[in-house]
């Protein structure tokens, strides 16, 4: 099992690559606008960002842990 700093590393890597994609998603409709009339377009877009939101409150998470003398 993969200790603090490797789980740490690993979401981050994780958000890294949501990032690129979300990143090279908004790309894509700036330059085809009509994608935004695709079934599922904004759906993808929605999941990506509440993935990513999901792994830094975990990467958050894991960070006050460490801060916190109690822990």
């Amino acid at each position: 099992m993969p200790n603090n700093k490797e789980m740490e590393q690993t979401l981050h890597e994780i958000i890294n690559s949501l990032t690129t994609i979300n990143s090279s998603l908004q790309l894509i409709q700036k330059q085809h606008p009509e994608v935004k009339d695709y079934l599922f377009w904004e759906d993808v877009l929605v999941d990506i960002h509440a993935l990513s939101d999901r792994i830094s409150s975990l990467v958050d998470s894991n960070q006050s842990e460490k801060s916190d003398p109690k822990s």
